[in-house]
């Protein structure tokens, strides 16, 4: 399965002997790659990264 997201095309693939176990797989693995794909898109706020300074 190939989905098509901006920027990028995420792939994966399952082979079980059971069709349904097969597309049960392919859903997992295409839902933890699909939430690494958002966690990367997702605008961080300036300067969380950073300590607060002392004055």
């Amino acid at each position: 399965m190939t989905l098509h997201v901006p920027g990028k095309d995420i792939h994966c693939e399952s082979e079980e002997d059971d069709l349904y176990a097969a597309i049960d797989l392919l859903a997992d693995k295409l839902d933890r790659q699909v939430l690494k794909y958002k966690d990367r898109r997702a605008p961080r706020p300036r300067g969380a990264a950073q300590e607060p300074q002392a004055k």
